[in-house]
Parts: structure tokens; sequence; C-alpha cells
């Protein structure tokens, strides 16, 4: 089945009342166990006009499953992961300072700069939900590498020469242990000194530096355990940790627990986790799994529109600047960090904090407040947690998507596989009936009894409903205006937010945004959902039911019991399977 809203195809997205797929099970709604720090168990809901005839029934073909755990299961093959963009950046800047004796200056650092610009950027497709788990190589890898390599090179090789003092295979060798993020071999040395023989060190180390800098070691997670143990080696687990926290090779001291042994005693291990982890490094780093699992690339250009009278009409005030987009995903991320490192908060926290940290006079505007830059509580009856954001709410048009803000909440922030169209953001409504409000538009043309579409919206919609009470530039409102092309308002409703949807396999009535917020801060599903999010971006590959399953019960567990997120986070790094050697690669 086929949709035509205002000149965009929507393709129906299958048929009969979907549940999520057995490929996403989710772990048992019993609701045994408690409901997290803080928090009660779900309330009964009270019968109200027009509510489903018994609320507590489950959800037709809803199956609630758990995580397996079987610690006794057989090791995971992985493919050879290559290093994601922003790490690759990291190595190539420590092999530069490493070649250059120090950090890098003026035109050596915009050479290099501007050839790591080249690098493609890592596209997320299929099942790569983040960049640690992007594995695309194509040509035009093949040929940035290259350029990176030549600047390397052009900007290290004469420094390097002059501090060869006679030894510039022993200097090239102290290049490759940080190249290679690790004690190279004899024989891997011996192969690097093939290159110093024209008797100009310069041109000797030249070569080196592009050997270094396209070496698959370089470019890859290369592990191979130890002594026939079924763990990776000190320096694989030195290197696993410091991309984990900071998304970059070791640092000095790093390196230095891992050469003496120390790093594999439970001391030492533990004395550089805390340590990695308390640097402000690990919050900045972190800002990439967030930034993904929250989508923040999709904030539109919010000044795309600025010239139609009917968008000016509609901001008002609030007209976007050229970098609100921008500022909208520094907000999120702001509240983020005040949530997690700040208040030691929860999951649950950060689905019904009502704090901002607004980073622009223009950002303070839009939440109806005047500090910049510093936490602000907000009306609790008007925002909670991260739905309730505007980079989460933001639309360069003067009307909002209900579609695309539900299926966040239910497929990104839930883990439904609903099957849905690969063309979902290229849904618009068009030129909107001046007697229908949005909700009411995206009702006709998308629930009608029996159709194709109704399937899938039956769990979206409910969701989009909700954050009906916030206009496309995240504005909390009561009334939702019609606007005319020619900028005039044309009609008013009032906004009623008030759906009914499924919520860990039960019907669940929300009342409001905050009462949606609140209903997902206790939903096992988000915190399963979450886990799995959490896994992938830490190990940079899918998650595996059934050979994963210990670890991801464990951090569901953690997060079902109220524990800080950072603690959550943390726990990544003492779980079995992150010392783990793979079985082999496919």
């Amino acid at each position: 089945m086929a949709l035509l809203l205002g000149g965009a195809v929507f393709v129906g997205c299958g048929g009969e009342l979907q549940a999520p797929s057995s490929a996403l099970p989710r772990i048992g709604s019993d609701g045994s166990g408690p409901g997290g720090r803080d928090r009660p168990d779900q309330p009964d809901q009270p019968d109200r006009p027009d509510q489903p005839d018994n609320p507590d029934d489950p959800v037709p073909g809803v199956e609630p499953l758990r995580f397996a755990c079987n610690p006794d299961g057989p090791a995971i093959s992985q493919s050879l992961r290559r290093l994601s963009r922003s790490q690759y950046e990291s190595a190539v800047r420590s092999l530069a300072e490493a070649a250059v004796g120090g950090p890098l200056s003026g035109g050596d650092d915009q050479q290099l700069a501007d050839a790591i610009d080249s690098v493609p950027p890592d596209v997320l497709s299929g099942d790569e939900d983040y960049p640690t788990m992007v594995q695309a190589v194509g040509q035009s890898h093949v040929d940035a590498y290259q350029d990176v390599a030549l600047a390397i090179a052009d900007g290290g090789a004469a420094a390097a020469a002059g501090r060869c003092s006679g030894d510039c295979p022993g200097l090239l060798r102290a290049m490759a242990d940080v190249a290679f993020r690790r004690p190279v071999t004899d024989d891997e040395a011996d192969f690097l000194n093939s290159a110093l023989s024209s008797g100009d060190d310069g041109d000797d180390l030249s070569r080196g530096i592009q050997l270094l800098a396209q070496s698959p070691d370089f470019l890859y997670h290369f592990e191979e355990g130890e002594d026939d143990s079924d763990e990776v080696g000190a320096f694989e687990l030195a290197n696993r940790l410091s991309f984990l926290f900071w998304n970059a090779p070791p640092d000095a001291e790093l390196v230095q627990s891992a050469a003496s042994g120390e790093l594999l005693t439970p001391q030492g291990y533990e004395a550089q986790v805390d340590r990695l982890f308390a640097s402000a490094r690990t919050r900045t780093a972190l800002h990439g799994f967030f930034e993904a699992w929250l989508e923040l690339e999709e904030v539109p250009d919010m000044d795309e529109n600025n010239d139609k009278a009917d968008f000016a009409a509609f901001a008002g005030d609030d007209l976007p600047g050229p970098s609100l987009d921008q500022e909208m995903a520094e907000d999120l991320l702001a509240f983020v960090d005040h949530v997690v490192w700040t208040e030691d908060g929860s999951l649950a926290d950060l689905f019904t904090r009502a704090v901002a940290v607004p980073p622009s006079a223009a950002m303070a505007a839009i939440y109806g407040v005047e500090a910049v830059g510093e936490p602000v509580e907000l009306d609790p009856t008007q925002r909670a947690g991260i739905l309730t954001r505007p980079a989460l709410l933001a639309y360069n048009q003067a009307v909002t998507r209900p579609i695309i803000r539900g299926t966040l909440a239910r497929v990104r922030l839930s883990c439904a596989d609903l099957g849905l169209p690969d063309m979902m953001d290229d849904i618009q409504l068009g030129n909107q009936d001046p007697g229908e409000t949005t909700r009411q538009k995206v009702e006709d043309l998308t629930e009608v009894p029996g159709s194709t579409c109704q399937g899938c919206h039956v769990f979206i919609n409910a969701f989009g409903f909700a954050l009906e009470q916030y206009d496309a530039l995240g504005r909390y409102r009561s009334v939702e205006r019609v606007f005319a092309e020619d900028g005039s308002i044309s009609a008013t409703h009032p906004i009623d937010p008030v759906a009914d949807t499924p919520v860990d396999g039960e019907m669940r009535r929300f009342e409001s945004a905050v009462d949606m917020s609140e209903a997902l801060a206790r939903s096992q599903d988000v915190e399963r959902c979450f886990a799995r999010h959490l896994f992938r971006h830490s190990f940079g590959r899918k998650d595996d039911m059934q050979l994963d399953g210990c670890t991801l019960e464990a951090l569901r567990n953690d997060i079902h019991q109220g524990a800080p997120l950072s603690e959550v986070i943390r726990s990544i790094a003492f779980t079995p399977e992150f010392r783990r050697l793979q079985e082999d690669y496919e």
C-alpha cells in the first residue's frame, strides 16, 4: 500500500499487527524486581472513557523473552575491525606526534588536518548503529589513507631525522610501537629497516613513516592473545580500555602498565580503569555514543526555510539562526552530561529530569528561561527528559512530524522491529487543512481500521501524539496554530496529547508527554534496548541474543536496579566478554 503525503510517497509497512520480532527479544514484563532507584511499580490504569476493556491484557503476539545467559558458551566470531574515523584521527595524531617528538603546530598541523578531512565518514547502514561497527572500505579510503601518510611524513620526517642521533632504526622502531599500539617484533623491525637504505635520513624516515601509517596493524584492531589463552594479551587489553573510554590509542602510563604486567593484575587493572574513566576525555569521547544513540545528525538545518512566510510567522521572535541545529545538539548533550556526570543519574533520570543547560540565548528562549550555560530547572509539568528536548522535536517547517517523533521512541529507544520503510525521513504532511489538527491528519492517513498502515502505526503514533505538546522548534504549547502559506493564521486547535499504545506488552494510556516519558523510564523494553545499544557501541559489533546474553543481562539488570548510568558504562570493562578473545575472524 502507498500513500501520498504532501508529495512524498509513504509505503505501508506490513499489514497485520506486528510485535517486536524474535530478533529483538523482549525480557519478561512481569514487573518482578525493583522498578529502579526511587521508582514505584507502574500503577494500574484507572478506568476512563474509551479505555480498552481490559488494559492489562497482553498485546496479541507479544511474547516476553529474556536474554539467555550461558557463561560456558562459545566465543563469538567477528570480522576484523578497522578503526572508526574518529579513532583513526586519534591514532594518526599519536603517530604524527611521535614523529616530531611533541605536539604539532602551525602549518604541519593544518596540512595533517586537511588530509584527515579527506577520509570518508563512517556511514551507518543496516545493522551498523554506531561508527565503531562500520567496516566498509573503498578506494576513497585507500586514497585518503595514502594522503594522510604523506602528510605525516612531510611534517615529521625531517624532525625525526634531526632526533636520530645515529640510531634511525631505533627511532623508527619506537614510532612503530606507537603506530601498532604494541611492541613490534624483531621481524617487523627488520622489515621496517629495509626502508632505511638511501643514506638520507629524512627520505628514509619518510618512507618508514608512510609504511607505518598504511599498515594493517595501524588501520585495524588486530588481536591474537597470548599463551593459548582465551583472553586478550596485556597490550590488546590496554587498547580495548583506551578505545572504550577515550576512543583513542593508549597513553604512556597505560602502555607502561601493560608492559610491566601490572595491567593483568586485578588491582592494576582496576586502577587503570578508574584513571581512564575519571578523565575528562571519557566524557568527551562518550558524546559520540550519545550522539549516535539519539541520532543527533538528523537534526535539520533549522534556518533553511526562514524565507518562507508561514515558517517565519510561526517562528516569530525565535526565527532560527544558522547554528541553531548545532545548538540544539549541544543542548541535548549538555543535558546528558549534567544528568550522567554531575547528578550520577540513572537511565530513568535521562527520561524524566526537568532540567536544562541551554548553550545559547536562542535555546534558552525556546525553553522560556534566561539562564545560559548553567543548569536551570524547568517546569516538571512541561518537560521530562530527553524526549522533550528540542533536538529530538525539531523540524524546519511550520508543522510537526508525529510519525518521526513516534518512530524514535518506539524503534530507536525501545528496539521494536516494525519493518519500517527506509524513506521514513522523507514523509511530509504537506499543506494542512485548517479544519484538522496535525494529529487528525495523521490518524486519517495511517489508522484506518484494517489498512496496511494501521499495523505499524498502532505502535508508533501514540508517542508522536503525546509529543504534540511541542511545536516544530521544541517550544511547549497547549494550542496548535495552523498557518497559511502567506503567514496568516488560518485556524487554532487545542492540543490533545492523550493516546493509548502498548508498553512492555500491556496497553498504556498517555495523558501527556511527561506521562509518556515517565512510562518509558519504567519500561523494561527501554532498559533492554539501551543495554543493546551500549553493547554495540562498546564492542563494535551486533549483539547476539544467545552468545552475548550474559553481558546483556548484566547490563540490563544494573539499569533496572537504577544504577548510575556512569557506573553502567564503566561496568563494561569488568564483563568477562570485554577481556575475551574472539574465536576467529569471519
